[in-house]
């Protein structure tokens, strides 16, 4: 990724092509990444990604979880 607004469009394409359902199943597949606590919260892609950024687990360095 060369920036990161080009980071946060490709996340904005993922986010808007999910389902619920999906959204659910990705939430389910961080759980051994991100606290329990923290991923009850989780109603859309967007909060999930924010989260995983916030811990250093997405970025534009790193999107390996998304893509």
């Amino acid at each position: 990724m060369k920036t990161d607004l080009e980071f946060q469009q490709v996340l904005l394409k993922v986010q808007e092509a999910l389902t619920v359902d999906e959204v659910k199943d990705l939430v389910f597949l961080c759980s051994e990444l991100l606290s329990l606590k923290d991923l009850s919260t989780v109603s859309s892609a967007r909060q999930l990604f924010t989260l995983l950024g916030n811990r250093d687990l997405l970025s534009r360095e790193d999107p390996s979880l998304v893509l």
